[in-house]
């Protein structure tokens, strides 16, 4: 285990040092940053091995996920969109591979964080502004050049409450006026970034922000087209009219089916581009993806049969990756406002079962909200630094119980909910599961309700939803558990804290608490340093203690998958996303 978090933390830390300085990025003392030597990128190096590459090359991919929920990056919600967005669109920051290899797959290759469409930035301190200086020779697939004011628009809409993005609060209390325009007291044109002309954007900070660069990598900050949204409205996003700024761009989309991309001509680095045809099919049956890709209609899947994981594995077919990514529940506080009740659901899982026996993928049971691999102040892993937190405040209200081991986190949860039940709690009533579609989250929803009826005797049922309107649906309530994977796109615990809370873009149980909003407040405004930790720590003390238990870890999520016939393929950690543009055969 200390091994697979080693490599994992020598990523996250991959990614954090070389956004700030490095072969990539390196800032002098004058604060000038010159971050557009792409010659460092592998996948950009002229010398590559390009054997099989080129006009023959075709591959087919399939993430284990159904019908994406949107392919606008502003409305985008999860990482099966993001996979594909970011083969088609390009923030000012990308991911680019670098010479270590992921995992043992000699043909994978890990990452670091460089600029995309900028060519360099500066950044004054006094001030917090960055200045980012674009490319000369970025044009969006029609031709059109790209320019500051196509990142202005992207980012004013974002945080425009009209917009209703459920990324939208992504920039609060980092970009100047963020929060005060998504609660609605500002508009959306004085956020704190300006167009200086068509190759020059200055972006002003609310606070210091030291993962900001990482950021910009993410989908919600890619640059659109005003003029082809306005046109087509709701439907600019499909084949025929999405406009990319990327490596390629979507020539054909059959809904339900498949996403097909093409290399995009105007792209800066076309040259060197692998595959002239990517297509990611769109399918979350594990079981039918895997035969795709054993009768060789598939190259890579993702997503695999949790019967068939360890053996692959073993076999040396099958990879896991390390992923900043954390599997919860959400407890709805409005369908179990017993306190109680939620605490005995999060102590009656079994969640080292659930990863040696139900997912048997790498991934790690949870002991918190926060994931291995974030690190605090002083680069201790996040885990490490503050324990098992999830179980902390109950351990100290119930000093008789061992939560150290689950036979005593099953005696006190029966206690718990006996008491609930006691006091006008309905044990007799039957408690609602969602989940997203795919054969492992059914399986752990198996495993959760066997486990609730076992130690607690509730009766649960289990309801699937297609992953296009999942998190739709959730958002609406109506459930009592539902699952829920996330992953941020930089090294911080604030990005989990922020989902949560009155404000949360992400809070679908339904809870909320004044002080836990004061503190992710108040923490997104400190400089990191030992007295942010403290109050980072505290804020998810809340999250476990009395009224709380809203939301209810499961385990921290690993990437398997397999992959034949390529390589000089690259992985993000911290973005949880394979990419395919430089692949070889």
């Amino acid at each position: 285990m200390k091994k697979v978090i080693s490599l994992f933390l020598a990523l996250v830390l991959c990614l954090s040092v070389t956004a700030c300085g490095s072969k990539a990025a390196t800032e002098s003392d004058t604060g000038k940053t010159d971050a557009g030597n792409t010659d460092t990128a592998k996948g950009e190096e002229q010398d590559k091995d390009t054997s099989g590459s080129g006009d023959e090359l075709a591959i087919d991919v399939a993430l284990g996920y159904s019908e994406p929920h949107s392919m606008d990056p502003t409305l985008a919600t999860g990482a099966d969109q993001f996979e594909i967005l970011f083969h088609m669109s390009e923030g000012l920051m990308k991911f680019a591979a670098i010479e270590d290899t992921v995992s043992g797959n000699d043909n994978q290759y890990s990452s670091e964080v460089v600029c995309g469409q900028a060519e360099s930035y500066d950044f004054d301190e006094a001030s917090l502004t960055y200045t980012f200086h674009l490319r000369d020779d970025i044009f969006w697939s029609d031709g059109e050049k790209v320019t500051a004011d196509n990142f202005v628009y992207a980012w004013q809409r974002l945080v425009d409450p009209k917009t209703a993005a459920s990324n939208g609060t992504l920039l609060n209390n980092i970009v100047k006026n963020a929060t005060a325009i998504t609660e609605g007291t500002m508009e959306p044109s004085e956020l704190g970034i300006t167009a200086v002309d068509e190759k020059t954007l200055t972006i002003t900070l609310e606070n210091s922000c030291s993962y900001f660069l990482d950021m910009c990598t993410h989908y919600g900050l890619y640059p659109l087209r005003q003029d082809v949204i306005e046109a087509n409205g709701d439907t600019w996003t499909e084949a025929e009219t999405f406009i990319s700024n990327g490596a390629y761009v979507m020539t054909d989309w059959v809904h339900d089916s498949y996403i097909e991309l093409t290399k995009n001509e105007k792209y800066y680095d076309y040259a060197n581009l692998g595959p002239s045809k990517i297509t990611f099919h769109l399918s979350d049956s594990e079981t039918s993806n895997m035969a795709a890709y054993q009768s060789g209609e598939y190259n890579f899947v993702s997503g695999i049969p949790t019967d068939q994981i360890e053996s692959l594995i073993a076999s040396g077919d099958a990879y896991s990756n390390p992923r900043l990514n954390v599997t919860y529940l959400y407890l709805n506080c409005k369908t179990i406002p017993d306190w109680r009740v939620r605490a005995a659901i999060t102590l009656a899982i079994d969640k080292e079962n659930l990863v040696t026996n139900v997912t048997q993928d790498g991934s790690t049971a949870a002991t918190g909200l926060i994931p291995n691999g974030v690190t605090n102040s002083e680069n201790k892993v996040w885990t490490d630094a503050v324990g098992e937190v999830m179980y902390a405040w109950l351990q100290e209200k119930y000093p008789d119980y061992d939560l150290s081991t689950y036979s005593g986190r099953c005696e006190l949860a029966k206690v718990l909910y006996d008491e609930a039940v006691a006091d006008g709690w309905d044990g007799s009533a039957t408690m609602e599961y969602k989940f997203n579609t795919s054969d492992t989250n059914k399986a752990v929803a198996e495993a959760v309700q066997s486990d609730l009826s076992g130690i607690l005797e509730a009766k649960v049922t289990l309801g699937n939803i297609d992953s296009a309107g999942y998190t739709e649906t959730i958002s609406k309530g109506g459930f009592h558990l539902a699952r829920l994977g996330y992953g941020i796109t930089f090294n911080d615990a604030i990005g989990y804290y922020q989902l949560f809370g009155t404000n949360g873009n992400f809070e679908y149980s339904g809870w909320s608490d004044a002080n836990y909003d004061k503190l992710v407040e108040q923490a997104s405004t400190m400089q990191n340093g030992p007295e942010r930790d403290k109050v980072l720590e505290e804020i998810e003390q809340i999250m476990y203690s009395e009224n709380g238990f809203s939301v209810c870890p499961l385990y921290y999520a690993s990437y398997v998958y397999c992959m034949k016939d390529l390589q000089n393929t690259f992985y993000s950690a911290i973005s949880n996303l394979t990419y395919f543009g430089y692949a070889t055969k």
